[in-house]
């Protein structure tokens, strides 16, 4: 058999793929026959060449995600700001953003399934907190924050997984009014920790982009 001479274009095709079918049949309904048929020209030996199971693509996935849409990348045009100011500019830029509001659609329904949650706490604990924890640094040093420096990392969990897990329209109260208390709390925590984030223009921008989750455009 000839040597695949673009190996990453490859793992990127079976990465797309593999998104698709998972957010449109659901996780459990997809086999790796399934994204083999749907690709069409690579053979499931291939596919096993790359990643060893399908839990590994959705690792790979949420790692690809994380890599597009992280702090790092979504702060790096906002130059001369505090470590507070750039959280905020971030948040008001995934806010806007009409890719990340389609794959947060698509990729909702599946928070219910086990291996879908279990790999989004992973990620938000393995490569979201740290960035985070990063910028709470910045932000004591700085003095836009005030995070106990023993616990930044600690607090860096809990913002993560408050906002990226907690906040998620559909996990256990599934209306609007229940996700705007939700921030409301968000704010009583992240005020409590030291990370004064959702100021009033903060907590508005964060319940008019949940309430799109709601309202059909």
């Amino acid at each position: 058999m000839p040597r695949n001479k673009y190996p990453e274009k490859t793992v990127e095709r079976i990465l797309q793929t593999s998104y698709y079918l998972f957010t449109t049949r659901g996780y459990d309904n997809v086999s790796i026959q399934n994204i083999v048929d749907e690709l069409g020209d690579i053979t499931k030996g291939a596919i096993y060449h790359h990643f060893k199971s399908k839990d590994e693509i959705l690792s790979a996935i949420f790692d690809k995600l994380c890599e597009e849409y992280s702090f790092t990348n979504m702060i790096k045009n906002h130059t001369g700001l505090n470590a507070l100011e750039k959280i905020r500019a971030s948040f008001k830029d995934a806010a806007n953003d009409e890719n990340i509001r389609k794959m947060n659609m698509e990729t909702i329904p599946l928070i219910h399934n086990p291996h879908f949650f279990t790999q989004l706490v992973e990620t938000v604990l393995k490569n979201i907190s740290p960035q985070i924890e990063a910028l709470i640094k910045e932000g004591n040093e700085d003095g836009s924050m005030r995070v106990d420096p023993k616990y930044t990392k600690e607090a860096a969990e809990v913002f993560g997984l408050l906002s990226k897990v907690w906040l998620l329209p559909t996990l256990i109260d599934n209306s609007m009014d229940g996700a705007f208390r939700k921030i409301d709390m968000l704010k009583v925590i992240l005020d409590a920790i030291g990370i004064p984030l959702l100021d009033e223009e903060m907590t508005e921008v964060s319940k008019q982009y949940v309430r799109r989750f709601y309202i059909d455009e």
